[in-house]
């Protein structure tokens, strides 16, 4: 066991070839440059106090041009360390008032954006590679670097979303994908030749909360890579298939490239990019010190949210203890939670949970015009979720407009909205144009329990 973790203190300060950084950069890019075209196409109905009135602060049409730009640029990997600069900015000043149309993958593409500040210019596959302008290796091509990108990255969602996973009765019975993917307002994909396989989807149900338990357990272990690998890139490939937040399922995979081994990228480009010896022992105190500050940070989160630790404190100490440490724990949180979200996308992960987001919701609404057949894009006739109404958008018309026990001001405000965002899209006039509130229930009985 004394080897075992010497050896891998050791290889935490070695520099490998880079390559994988050099994909999940270019990965990073694509995914966040999709988050940015739908602000780009939304941006009269997210930016403005109403579609047809004034912009809410200032016009944002040239920030998301510039932004779309910078990513390009740190895709190519055109004078990275400037443009992950400039990405982050963005990204921060996108943070600082989403106007309630806020997602989690808001949350991952805050925390990438902080950690591509730190990450080499001069890798493979880029520009300033290629023009060769770096001559010394910085500490972040250590594997420590790639570590601490994972851990972040995924490692604390998985293990923050267990508290939650643990406590619900659909994911323990292995119904955990299979439920939503059911619910024709949250799947948006014709998968009843899978979802009618009951071993298939329970089997998949149970993976994934295996997975998500022993991820952090089996990052050290190289043995380990491939099947971690194959199985995250699966499940995050089908989110991007089965619901309508396929930017986070496509954003995700990023990460995975950073867990293939460097000798796979070696021998794929037949060692044409070399591995250098030198090492940076400093890497490895600076991993350790992010990954300790950032799991007490998820900790503050995790253990003061999810109804499981709530009811196993209360179970084993009483009322009493627990709401004494809750009460100390929910300023800490206050305080730490503006830059734990926005730098590094630390939050409680509660999505997919039955009781919270689908216990009761049967009701999907959108808008059709009155006296003709044109349905706002939010849900279709057939009560399926529209393919427009995808990422933050969805997210927006399914939980923040309506919910499981919907509020009448909050659905009043908000599909007028969206109706003014109509009129502006197809040129009518608001006040000659009137909508009828389409409601489109559908029966709750899980067919296995």
């Amino acid at each position: 066991m004394k080897t075992w973790w010497s050896n891998n203190w050791k290889r935490l300060a070695e520099i490998d070839s880079g390559v994988g950084l050099s994909f999940f950069r270019i990965h990073c890019a694509i995914a966040i440059f999709m988050e940015v075209i739908q602000l780009w196409l939304c941006r009269r109905l997210i930016f403005t106090t109403s579609p047809l009135g004034d912009w809410s602060g200032m016009d944002p049409t040239l920030i998301l041009l510039l932004w779309m730009a910078a990513l390009v640029a740190l895709g190519l990997g055109w004078q990275t360390r400037i443009m992950s600069v400039l990405n982050w900015a963005l990204a921060m000043w996108w943070s600082a008032d989403t106007r309630n149309f806020e997602y989690h993958n808001d949350y991952f593409m805050w925390g990438v954006s902080t950690l591509l500040l730190f990450i080499p210019a001069a890798l493979p596959f880029s520009l300033d590679g290629r023009a060769g302008k770096a001559t010394v290796l910085p500490a972040t091509r250590a594997v420590a670097y790639r570590l601490v990108l994972i851990f972040f990255g995924v490692g604390l969602v998985y293990f923050d979303s267990l508290f939650w996973k643990y406590g619900d009765a659909m994911w323990l019975r292995g119904l955990g994908l299979w439920y939503p993917a059911t619910l024709p307002h949250v799947g948006w994909s014709h998968l009843d030749f899978l979802l009618g396989n009951e071993w298939l989807v329970r089997s998949a149900g149970y993976i994934t909360l295996v997975f998500e338990s022993v991820f952090l357990f089996l990052l050290p272990f190289r043995f380990a890579r491939w099947p971690l690998i194959i199985t995250g890139v699966t499940l995050h490939a089908g989110i991007f298939v089965a619901f309508p937040i396929p930017a986070f399922g496509f954003s995700v995979i990023a990460v995975y490239w950073l867990l293939v081994p460097d000798v796979c990228y070696q021998r794929w480009l037949k060692a044409a990019v070399p591995v250098q010896t030198q090492g940076f022992s400093g890497a490895r105190r600076w991993t350790m010190i992010a990954m300790v500050i950032g799991l007490m940070a998820q900790l503050m989160f995790s253990l003061n949210g999810p109804p499981l630790v709530h009811e196993t404190a209360v179970a084993c100490l009483g009322k009493k203890p627990v709401r004494t440490v809750e009460k100390l724990i929910w300023p800490i949180q206050r305080a730490i939670r503006p830059w734990s979200v926005r730098t590094a996308g630390i939050i409680t992960h509660c999505v997919f949970t039955y009781p919270l987001q689908f216990e009761g919701y049967n009701h999907p609404l959108t808008l059709r015009e009155a006296g003709t057949d044109h349905w706002l894009p939010i849900v279709t006739p057939e009560g399926k979720v529209h393919p427009w109404c995808h990422g933050r958008i969805f997210v927006h018309c399914m939980w923040r407009i309506n919910s499981p026990i919907p509020e009448f001001t909050k659905l009043e405000s908000g599909y007028a909205r969206f109706a003014e965002w109509d009129c502006l899209e197809r040129g009518l006039d608001p006040a000659k144009t009137h909508y009828e509130v389409m409601y489109h229930p559908f029966p709750l009985e899980p067919v296995w329990t």
